[in-house]
């Protein structure tokens, strides 16, 4: 008798490229973001990733097409609770925003009648801004720009207040899928979080928004512009800025911990550097608000150091496995 040959089910890929890939496109499609010099760069990874990645690319179309949602059963459950999760976090959020929308900058009742009333937080801010935008004009442009604004640091700042709040909720509803020693090590690096999440914002706030204001005024003077910048747009980058950064720092923490539970090895991170840092390129020149080479590579760098950290620890967890 022949021995019945056995197929071999089809390799899983160990690093989700499917998802990475995915994501990447869809950054990449939005390319109102990029500008300047960034479209040519742009393109290029476009290509390497479609030459490189074309079995991962239609894999990951493909699952998006197969995916569904059966009814009934513990599905409906968690989406139950993912909606009264996110119908917390909102109330939250708009209690913290009404609060600071309202908090003057001196307890002063005369200052409602005289018309003398500031908002605290706006003040701050805008104190923030004139120095990033030292040799700039403000200008207001759109009538409803000071209503506009007050609005946008309100929501931004509760954002950066709650934002602890929103992880340990988070945290909470994902717990009820781990197992115990897994919840203890979760807990381990729930301080991490918003403490990376704080470095990115004022890493931010204090070194990248600084310096891009800076080149974005020589470059005014080298065209002969004159420098007036609506002050609705100088609120909108530092604080889309600033978020971003914010959220990618905060993605360190979350790979310590696909490599401490094995979903994703050290050896993959490893071998990948190349299509992952040319993903954190792609992902740079969106976040950034202007096309200037300085400000990507500012932020890049840090990413990639934050990177190689990470590497470090998983080979720190890969020999105490051993």
């Amino acid at each position: 008798m022949y021995p019945i040959p056995i197929e071999e089910e089809e390799k899983e890929e160990e690093f989700p490229y499917t998802l990475f890939i995915m994501l990447i496109l869809l950054l990449s499609f939005l390319s109102g973001r990029f500008g300047g010099i960034e479209y040519p760069i742009v393109l290029a990874i476009l290509l390497f990733f479609f030459i490189k990645y074309p079995r991962e690319i239609k894999r990951g179309i493909d699952k998006f097409r197969n995916l569904k949602i059966e009814s009934g059963g513990g599905m409906e459950a968690d989406l139950r609770d993912l909606f009264k999760l996110i119908v917390r976090m909102v109330i939250t959020y708009i209690i913290t925003f009404a609060i600071l929308f309202i908090i003057p900058e001196n307890f002063d009742f005369n200052s409602f009648m005289n018309g003398t009333y500031s908002p605290l937080i706006v003040s701050l801010f805008i104190g923030l801004v004139k120095n990033y935008v030292s040799g700039f004009t403000l200008a207001g442009i759109s009538l409803i720009a000071p209503f506009e604004i007050w609005v946008k640091i309100a929501l931004f700042t509760s954002l950066l207040i709650i934002a602890p709040y929103i992880i340990i909720e988070t945290y909470l509803f994902v717990k009820e899928g781990l197992y115990e020693h897994e919840k203890r090590e979760v807990r381990k690096f729930l301080i991490w979080f918003p403490i990376f999440f704080y470095l990115g914002v004022f890493f931010a706030l204090f070194l990248l928004i600084p310096t891009f204001y800076r080149v974005m005024y020589v470059l005014f003077k080298i065209m002969k512009v004159d420098t007036v910048i609506s002050v609705t747009s100088a609120i909108n980058t530092i604080i889309y800025f600033a978020l971003a950064t914010g959220l990618l720092f905060m993605s360190t923490p979350l790979l310590a911990i696909l490599l401490k539970f094995g979903i994703i090895e050290v050896r993959t991170l490893q071998e990948n550097r190349l299509p992952i840092y040319l993903g954190l390129l792609l992902v740079v020149m969106f976040i950034t608000p202007g096309g200037d080479i300085l400000s990507n590579v500012m932020l890049f760098l840090p990413l990639v150091a934050l990177y190689e950290g990470v590497i470090l620890y998983g080979k720190k967890v890969k020999k105490k496995r051993v």
